[in-house]
């Protein structure tokens, strides 16, 4: 009873900390998906983030008192019983106030164009409402994740922490491809949360309008 007291006691001054920039970070949430559903993801995929910073953080300070993360074996594991819970829960309440104020990604006035109907519900339904960062940031997290997991060819080469290691490079995989993402819609003129309908319609449009315009 007095550990659970105690963990009790940690998330609340965890979720005391975090309330802040949770706000901040659910309006930015808010803005990059009109999806709930997404914008879940997108909380626990930040919740992690945060578990991972906290744990290199803590693990390079050596604090004296924090004995399990000096141990060697179990620093993500710890950081995810101190970090996680009080951080998805900041994160999920700072998404739904922002979301309850109206915040929404930015209406674009691009043209839709309509599913083709040989692709499944699950595509259509990805591809028409998750903006192109976002969509990129999945696959680095995917592609480079699985990397580190199955070859240890990644970050796995300096970190000896297995799950660290795995987290980290899904982490840098992300990061990378929400960079790529945003570049590419940016260079073409879009907003960065463009889909990639609205972003196949208006590439379309323009190379309709090229030759006309020219002539």
């Amino acid at each position: 009873m007095s550990a659970l007291a105690a963990i009790l006691g940690v998330w609340v001054v965890v979720f005391g900390v975090l309330v802040t920039p949770s706000r901040w970070a659910g309006t930015w949430i808010a803005g990059q998906t009109k999806s709930s559903i997404f914008g879940y993801l997108l909380c626990i995929a930040c919740a992690q983030l945060i578990v991972v910073c906290s744990a290199v953080i803590l693990v390079f300070a050596n604090f004296s008192f924090l004995p399990h993360f000096n141990s060697g074996s179990s620093q993500i594991g710890f950081a995810y019983l101190i970090f996680f819970v009080p951080a998805l829960f900041a994160l999920v309440l700072g998404f739904r106030r922002a979301r309850s104020l109206g915040v929404e990604p930015k209406q674009t006035a691009l043209p839709a164009l309509e599913a083709p109907q040989q692709s499944n519900g699950a595509l259509r339904l990805i591809r028409s409402t998750l903006p192109v960062p976002i969509l990129y940031a999945l696959v680095g997290v995917t592609v480079f994740g699985l990397l580190d997991a199955t070859t240890e060819r990644f970050l796995g080469q300096f970190i000896s922490d297995r799950p660290v290691a795995v987290v980290l490079s899904a982490l840098a995989g992300a990061a990378m491809g929400y960079l790529l993402g945003w570049h590419i819609v940016c260079t073409n003129g879009l907003p960065p949360n463009t889909t990639p309908y609205e972003m196949n319609a208006a590439l379309r449009k323009r190379a309709q309008n090229g030759p006309s315009s020219q002539g």
